[in-house]
């Protein structure tokens, strides 16, 4: 444990001298302390309840006043904890009330008075900041998860859906898309992100190095393997590490456009964004860079009728090219997809509205089953759904996939249109030339993965950002958006 300790506080240095030149040194020493004091209490000690305490007390010292700096704090730490670090809070009258881990700690110490406090207020601090189709879309989608969990849980397990749901869903939204309403909160809440996805490229990169999983020695179980080599996870999953890093690669090219940082440490941050892939061999992430790397390019370069041509050639063309090709020949792993497809087609046809949360009790899913041991239990027909939107799909049926893809689907159109709007300045259009690419990324990637351990909490982050961006774009697009959620009665 101590050698595991030894390797976290080295990849923190290194991650700290990386970005050695920013524009937020406060924040970031903030960020990078927490981490560090949140090292010898997970690593050193078992999983828990006095870890978790431990780091709640951590956070309470070291959080700053101002709400903006709160959120790009909470960014910056969400993960300093490996998310399986939980305890099941007792409740009067049941077993427990909730599994607390630390993500969920940060998110009640340092957003729930924020979002409580945008709730209360009487008076917002922009017009624009209204309620409209997205966020009814992100309220409905927490309500109705747990209305379709009761019918097949106890009223127990749904209560405990509904505070997750709470905590994970609601809370960050609210606190995020309420109180970043400047373009200068938003690249603050970059700047906490691109410290958070540093810190966890650093960890990758060691990790992968010396073949060993020093954030999360306690879950040696839990490690896999690809080719013969490590997958590293650090505290996330090998997913919400690329994720992490293709925002984090995205982020510092949009800070290096603004003469925010020096030329030659963007350059190296990139080559540890790139390392962090490769350690995590995850396939998902390297095309997520690849498709915000074209995104930002096609943004900048090409004609709006080109760019329009082009996604409708290459959707076209990816619908003919994409049956002729073998693709269990090139990865025998595609063939547990084109099994999970077909099954999930079964049971779609069975569940076609509403779904079944407890889908994987089908018969349809009988040889798709894997097991997996956790802590010395044995954890068996877990079903590993690669791809999120399916995953929705087959719990909540189309109602539920509805709401969760409208309001990305909404977000994403509204940021690529202010890209070409002539009402937007040149240094708030960079920002949405930016951003979409980063968060246009992530949504397509989610078809290649499932929506388990920080990623639904990350997407919720984004999500929440695209929303406050709508603070700052054209006027007139704005007020169009307004009226057609007022017309469908938001």
């Amino acid at each position: 444990m101590w050698s595991a300790a030894a390797w976290a506080f080295i990849s923190l240095t290194f991650s700290r001298a990386s970005v050695l030149f920013n524009a937020q040194t406060g924040l970031c020493n903030r960020i990078f302390l927490t981490w560090g004091a949140c090292i010898p209490l997970t690593i050193l000690m078992p999983p828990g309840p006095i870890p978790i305490v431990a780091s709640a007390v951590v956070l309470l010292v070291l959080m700053p006043r101002d709400p903006v700096e709160k959120i790009a704090y909470f960014i910056g730490v969400f993960p300093a904890v490996a998310d399986f670090y939980a305890f099941n809070m007792p409740f009067p009258g049941m077993n427990y009330l909730i599994k607390l881990s630390y993500f969920k700690v940060a998110i009640l110490v340092i957003l729930l008075p924020i979002a409580i406090s945008n709730v209360m207020s009487k008076r917002q601090p922009n017009p624009q900041i209204n309620w409209n189709l997205v966020d009814s879309c992100v309220i409905f989608f927490a309500v109705y998860v747990a209305l379709m969990t009761l019918r097949e849980a106890s009223f127990t397990a749904t209560l405990r859906v509904v505070v997750d749901q709470f905590i994970v869903i609601v809370v960050p939204y609210l606190a995020i898309s309420r109180t970043l309403t400047t373009k200068d909160a938003v690249d603050r809440a970059l700047w906490g992100f691109l410290f958070m996805a540093v810190l966890t490229a650093w960890a990758t990169a060691f990790s992968f190095l010396i073949q060993r999983e020093f954030y999360t020695i306690h879950d040696t179980p839990g490690f896999t393997f690809r080719h013969g080599l490590l997958r590293v996870s650090t505290t996330m999953n090998t997913a919400s590490v690329c994720s992490a890093a293709v925002c984090g690669f995205v982020i510092a090219q949009y800070f290096r456009k603004q003469s925010l940082m020096p030329r030659l440490q963007v350059w190296i941050l990139y080559l540890v964004f790139i390392a962090a892939l490769l350690g995590t061999a995850n396939r998902g992430g390297q095309l997520q860079l690849g498709l915000a790397l074209m995104a930002i390019f096609g943004l900048k370069t090409l004609g709006v009728g080109f760019r329009r041509l082009l996604l409708i050639g290459g959707a076209l063309a990816l619908l003919i090219i994409w049956p002729m090709i073998d693709w269990v020949a090139i990865d025998p792993t595609f063939a547990y997809r084109a099994d999970l497809i077909s099954a999930s087609m079964l049971q779609f046809a069975d569940h076609p509205f509403f779904g079944q949360v407890n889908f994987s009790a089908n018969h349809y899913f009988d040889h798709l089953g894997q097991s997996f041991s956790r802590f010395g239990v044995r954890e068996e027909r877990f079903i590993d759904v690669v791809n999120w939107y399916l995953q929705v799909l087959l719990e909540y049926g189309l109602v539920g996939l509805l709401s969760f893809a409208l309001p990305l689907l909404i977000t994403v159109s509204w940021l690529y249109r202010q890209c070409s709007s002539s009402e937007v300045g040149s240094d708030e259009k960079l920002l949405f030339r930016y951003f979409v690419a980063l968060f246009g990324a992530f949504v397509v990637v989610m078809a290649t993965t499932s929506g388990i351990s920080l990623m639904p909490l990350m997407l919720i982050i984004l999500l929440a950002i695209a929303r406050a961006l709508t603070t700052m774009g054209s006027p007139k697009l704005v007020g169009q958006d307004n009226r057609k959620a007022k017309s469908v009665g938001v």
